[in-house]
């Protein structure tokens, strides 16, 4: 099955969750109403069945339902926003002892016009009737709640709560969470604790921005084991101070400890701009050459994001400078020089040319090697990455000694990288610069003792071949073998290089040696082979016809070497 089935599999599977939560919420809901009605029934059966003074409060229970907003016996009125409405103290004392005693003794009103009317309704119709229908939207019901709590209507309260819990969802359960606390209704808060402790990394800074700091402070200490990494990644500068002041006997090692996703504080605060938690991480003990499981340094992540205000901030607060990776052996030179301009954007490849600078001012080595022998000049010039390739050939005050020979651990220079990067070896190319600072145009492989002529002869890079004729000066230098470039450049034909090496002077009659420790009388080795033999023996017509033209070419006064048509290999043949 492939990726796009899996996902449209697991796609339905979830949409069926969501409509089958759906489904039990409207059950649940339903079940609620359902226990209402039976609770209410119950209260009023209950008197009915018994002696005659419970009968008497079966009648006292219909009366008092029958003096919701009737002036019959009112000695109190309730003003609302629109309206006045006539209540009764005794009422209001039966229900709550918010209102019981000697509180409204003196009273003629009650001012509730800083709440809601239909609140205020039905907060009066629950007194009087005990009925309330939850056909409104949760914001109604939560304000319910909370005036429910300030008069000490539990039952209110309850019933409130209970259907809040119908509706807690992923984006409300913050905002439930908190009234929850504020009022104590502990169902409805440890349901909304249950469910955001499932889903406590999907929340953003966002949903937590209207909780009070020591709440959220104590919810982050009983759902997170890392409350510090939780108040920074929500943006919590306030919760970030509570937890500063209590853990002040062990900062030094808290503020530079990972969690489980493997994030310092400081790391999370710069990646999100938090100027101001940073500093204060940072004033607190936090320390800004603090390493990753993977041993990369705050800088190092920075810039391998291409964040050049963390990766100022933290040079601005002392960050060491000369750290490699574990793994690789790289500066950050070496992080910044690989930044293609290809995958970077014009403002962040400045950002990080101005950060190179600064770390070559404080003494970063530009010659640095990492494991593989790459130098940061390497891998600016493999990554096309032209700001870093020109500082660090600049040869100024920031950018002294540099060394344009270094090879990696496979005895390649720059020069090798420019030419095979770009064929196009224009006066601009990064290969005519680098040989234009000193770049030596033609080093030798050790090994193989293969020049670099000889290489990109060997790697049909004909163009960058005829660029190097134009600044070497030995043609004839041979490899273990006795391969001239001439050698090479036939047997991968290539007749403009043939042409052009012949013509600086190349000697087309230098004959490859024996090669050692082999059995000279073995037929399948051949070797005393011309540049002709090699390209005859190659099929390589079109370097048979360069070598002969240049030959028919050159007056035999002119002193120049031509090719020896007579010349013999080891197995006698000639041309």
């Amino acid at each position: 099955m492939d990726d796009k089935k899996i996902g449209g599999v697991a796609g339905a599977e979830n949409l069926k969750l969501q409509q089958h939560l759906v489904l039990l919420k409207e059950e649940y809901v339903k079940l609620q109403l359902t226990h209402y009605e039976l609770e209410k029934k119950y209260a009023l059966l209950s008197p009915s069945h018994g002696d005659n003074e419970n009968n008497f409060v079966s009648q006292l229970v219909k009366m008092i339902s029958g003096l919701y907003d009737n002036s019959l016996f009112s000695d109190i009125q309730i003003k609302i926003k629109d309206r006045t409405v006539p209540a009764h103290r005794f009422v209001l004392a039966a229900r709550s002892s918010a209102w019981c005693g000697q509180t409204l003794a003196d009273e003629k009103y009650l001012d509730w016009c800083n709440m809601e009317q239909n609140v205020c309704l039905a907060l009066l119709n629950w007194i009087y009737t005990d009925e309330i229908t939850f056909d409104y939207d949760d914001d109604f019901i939560l304000k319910l709640m909370r005036y429910a709590n300030t008069f000490t209507l539990m039952g209110l309260v309850s019933k409130c709560e209970r259907a809040l819990i119908a509706s807690v969802g992923l984006k409300n359960c913050v905002q439930f969470y908190t009234t929850a606390d504020e009022i104590k209704a502990e169902e409805l808060k440890k349901h909304c604790s249950d469910l955001i402790s499932v889903h406590w990394d999907d929340f953003t800074s966002e949903d937590f921005a209207h909780m009070s700091a020591p709440l959220l402070y104590q919810m982050f200490k009983t759902k997170s084991q890392y409350p510090l990494h939780s108040s920074v990644r929500l943006k919590r500068e306030d919760v970030v101070f509570l937890y500063l002041v209590e853990n002040n006997s062990q900062l030094t090692t808290k503020l530079n400890s990972l969690d489980s996703k493997g994030d310092l504080p400081l790391d999370l605060a710069l990646r999100t701009n938090q100027n101001s938690i940073a500093k204060t991480l940072i004033e607190h003990g936090a320390d800004p050459n603090a390493t990753d499981a993977n041993g990369w340094t705050l800088l190092y992540k920075a810039l391998d994001r291409g964040d050049g205000y963390a990766a100022n901030f933290l040079l601005q607060h002392n960050a060491d400078v000369t750290r490699i990776t574990v793994d690789r052996g790289d500066s950050y030179l070496h992080l910044i020089a690989s930044c293609s301009p290809d995958s970077t954007s014009e403002e962040t490849s400045t950002a990080m040319t101005a950060i190179a600078k600064v770390l070559l001012e404080r003494g970063l080595n530009p010659n640095l090697q990492n494991n593989q022998g790459f130098t940061a000049l390497h891998l600016a010039v493999m990554a096309r990455n032209e700001d870093i390739f020109d500082l660090l050939i600049s040869n100024n005050s920031i950018v002294q000694n540099i060394n344009l020979n270094l090879t990696t651990n496979e005895g390649h220079t720059p020069l090798w990288y420019a030419l095979i990067s770009s064929r196009l070896c224009n006066p601009n190319s990064f290969a005519a610069r680098l040989v234009e600072k000193g770049a030596s145009p033609n080093p030798i492989y050790p090994k193989t003792q293969n020049s670099l002529l000889h290489l990109v002869a060997e790697e049909n890079l004909e163009d960058a071949g005829l660029f190097l004729c134009s600044h070497i000066q030995n043609f004839d230098y041979i490899n273990t073998v006795g391969e001239s470039a001439l050698h090479i450049a036939c047997r991968r034909d290539q007749p403009r290089l043939v042409t052009r090496l012949l013509e600086c002077g190349a000697n087309p009659s230098l004959q490859t040696l024996p090669p050692n420790n082999i059995d000279l009388d073995d037929e399948s080795i051949v070797y005393r082979q011309t540049p002709l033999h090699v390209a005859i023996r190659s099929c390589c017509n079109a370097s048979v016809k360069a070598i002969l033209n240049y030959k028919a070419s050159i007056d035999d006064t002119s002193g120049m070497a031509t090719a020896n048509l007579n010349l013999k290999d080891s197995r006698g043949d000639s041309p």
